[in-house]
């Protein structure tokens, strides 16, 4: 074809994409009518069909957000989403459905760090990276001014996506049948979420969470809450404000209203709202109301390392999420635990007790309840690049992000393998990682131990990978006597 272009036929109409890195990739391809007007605050619905051949040859816009980087265009019509396929042919490949990460306020699937091209081409899988809508628009709930609202439509728009993929994947080479949704921070959170929405399943097969927060969602009588104050905080005063101001205005100060709710980092999350989400993760295993499809968890050994980095703790804004969780335990239970993590971890007691947290041991209680309804594996990555061990940010949130597409010299990728001859040690530590991906996309399996209610044994990624405990036993059997834990099973993970 003349230019290099590739034309390929959806049921929507034909699609024009490009060569990127020795793949093929369709950017900004739609999935869902553009959530504007009175579709604001609903679910997503199919796009509309077109006839001409549509170029998907350029990156599409965003969803309205605070923070948008550089070279990046916001707009509510944001429901694309980027291909990347060896070959746009018959074949039917392993998909991988990836959701990005921002704390539900911010992200894109443009970013270069989460480009599909080498990962596509090395492991001759199709990847398909989502936007959805974020924040206000997506992420809180004001069902209670009425029926032109829906909760968690960011979450719907996920799901509206995957019919996507199910309804015209193979038009790209992939197989419908074998699709591993994944995702990192907030986007793996919503793949954990996914596992406990019904509509969704027939869509998925397999789940790759790389930092899920699965304790991090809200029962909707609290987050009534935060969206009642979100309205006092802007000062709108009735529902024909939120449909008429300005998307841009909506999310215009979504920082400063998280930090008066006192809740940072979490002010935007997936809402328990009995529809959608039926329960929070956890609860919903226990009860066994998720999908027994093979999952696999993953944090990073140091996921909260960049709290005692000033300039970084006050742009990813945490603290105040940490400081709701320590806030509700006993003095015994801070001082037995804290006490733990000086004598196990020394100087990098901080760090990992914050990691645990937030991420690693809601990961592990997920794991512990869901064993019982399908098969789960752990993982930990424990590698820190010579420059990042220098400056005590060790594995850090999203450093394997780097690791997995191979991208190693954009966005983060830059800063963590600075000053350090990375080259050599990275491709080996990716070559493996990538053929776990792969297997675990081929087969539903990993080649080590289960988890289980009693054991968590996780692959933990460094020079010399290792299968290990996920957590000390200690640490697990003291936690087991927090209300941190109390709150998680009984589906209570934060006080607003």
């Amino acid at each position: 074809m003349g230019d290099m272009d590739f034309i390929v036929n959806t049921e929507y109409g034909a699609v024009k994409g490009k060569m990127d890195n020795e793949s093929v990739c369709f950017l900004g391809v739609p999935y869902g009518k553009a959530p504007t007007g009175n579709l604001r605050f609903k679910r997503a619905v199919p796009c509309d069909k077109w006839e001409d051949v549509l170029d998907c040859t350029y990156k599409r816009a965003v969803s309205p957000q605070h923070d948008l980087k550089k070279g990046e265009t916001m707009t509510e019509d944001c429901l694309y989403m980027n291909i990347w396929s060896p070959k746009a042919d018959n074949k039917k490949r392993p998909v991988l459905f990836y959701m990005h990460g921002g704390s539900f306020v911010t992200g894109s699937p443009n970013e270069e760090g989460i480009n599909g091209a080498k990962l596509a081409k090395s492991l001759d899988i199709v990847i398909v990276s989502v936007s959805f809508r974020l924040g206000v628009l997506g992420f809180l709930d004001f069902t209670f001014l009425g029926d032109e609202f829906e909760a968690n439509c960011g979450l719907t728009d996920a799901v509206e996506a995957l019919k996507w993929v199910n309804r015209n994947i193979e038009f790209f080479g992939g197989d419908p049948d074998n699709v591993t949704i994944s995702g990192q921070s907030s986007g793996a959170s919503m793949a954990v979420a996914l596992n406990c929405v019904e509509e969704a399943y027939p869509y998925f097969h397999k789940t790759y969470s790389l930092s899920a927060g699965p304790v991090l969602m809200v029962n909707q009588s609290q987050y009534v809450k935060t969206a009642r104050y979100y309205l006092e905080f802007m000062g709108i005063k009735d529902k024909e404000e939120l449909f008429n101001l300005s998307a841009e205005h909506l999310v215009s100060k979504q920082r400063e209203f998280a930090r008066a709710a006192k809740l940072g980092a979490g002010a935007f999350t997936i809402d328990i709202d009995g529809k959608v989400m039926k329960a929070q993760p956890i609860p919903a295993a226990v009860e066994g109301i998720t999908c027994n499809k093979p999952i696999y968890l993953s944090t990073t050994r140091e996921e909260m390392s960049f709290l005692f980095i000033k300039p970084l703790a006050k742009a990813l804004d945490v603290d105040d999420l940490t400081e709701v969780g320590v806030s509700q335990e006993t003095e015994e239970n801070k001082v037995l635990i804290g006490d733990l993590y000086k004598k196990i971890y020394k100087r990098r007691a901080l760090p990992v007790q914050y990691s645990d947290m937030i991420f690693r041991m809601g990961n592990v209680w997920f794991a512990e309840a869901q064993s019982k309804n399908a098969p789960v594996w752990l993982g930990r990555f424990d590698y820190s690049s010579p420059f990042m061990t220098f400056i005590k940010l060790y594995a850090f949130h999203s450093v394997d992000l780097s690791f997995i597409f191979a991208n190693y010299n954009k966005d983060l990728s830059r800063a963590v393998f600075a000053f350090s001859p990375f080259k050599i040690t990275a491709k080996k530590i990716t070559a493996v990682m990538q053929k776990n991906l792969k297997d675990f996309m081929t087969t539903g399996k990993m080649d080590w131990e289960q988890a289980s209610e009693k054991s968590f044994p996780a692959m933990c990624w460094s020079k010399k990978s290792k299968v290990e405990q996920c957590m000390p036993p200690e640490l697990v059997k003291a936690y087991g006597r927090t209300a941190f834990r109390h709150r998680s099973f009984t589906g209570d993970a934060i006080k607003l």
